[in-house]
């Protein structure tokens, strides 16, 4: 029997990434359930050049994106500097139902 935890009873808090996104169990690829690949600061990312402010290059740390075995899976669901790109804006407006 493990001991009672504080979020027993109440919600537990939310990531940045499932109060945007939602969570995706068990994807095929793990940078889904990345903030990178919706952040506009991501130089990797499919952004437009003029959308960057600051540029990341968090990415080049990890081994999902480069393939090399001695990095370790870099996969964030907070970023202090994350910046919504538009095409990830967009995907969440479509997901909205305009109610009248």
């Amino acid at each position: 029997m493990k001991q009672m935890d504080i979020f027993d009873y109440i919600e537990k808090p939310k990531t940045a990434l499932e109060n945007l996104f939602g969570k995706s169990h068990d994807p095929v690829i793990p940078c889904v359930n990345c903030l990178c690949s919706r952040c506009a600061n991501n130089i990797e990312g499919d952004i437009d050049s003029d959308e960057v402010t600051e540029a990341c290059f968090q990415c080049d740390k990890c081994q999902i994106y480069t393939g090399n075995q001695m990095s370790r899976c870099v996969i964030k669901e907070n970023c202090n500097n994350f910046e919504i790109s538009n095409k990830a804006a967009a995907e969440i407006r479509k997901k909205m139902k305009m109610i009248r």
